[in-house]
């Protein structure tokens, strides 16, 4: 499993969260995406097919429920929930790529 970041954006403000990275997972570019505002918590992963973004999964395809009161939570918790995603994600690509 060979993983390269390819582009990494992050924004962590009072009562808001995004955080996207675009990484080549063999070979495939996928893009993960994680949002958190107003009563909302995302997390994607989409492929690249060279035309569009396609959406792969999302938070209960890796075992974890969004929290709509996440938004409120302190930016440290929220860069720790980040990471404990992308690691399940990877887990994830790497038995579907």
């Amino acid at each position: 499993m060979k993983t390269e970041t390819l582009i990494h954006n992050t924004i962590h403000e009072d009562g808001r969260s995004h955080d996207m990275c675009v990484i080549r997972f063999n070979n495939t570019k996928v893009r993960l995406t994680y949002e958190t505002y107003n009563a909302v918590e995302r997390f994607n992963g989409e492929t690249f097919d060279g035309v569009k973004w396609n959406n792969i999964f999302t938070m209960p395809d890796l075992g974890v429920l969004p929290d709509n009161s996440f938004y409120v939570r302190n930016q440290s918790n929220r860069i720790e929930r980040v990471k404990n995603l992308t690691e399940k994600a990877l887990k994830y690509l790497s038995v579907i790529l």
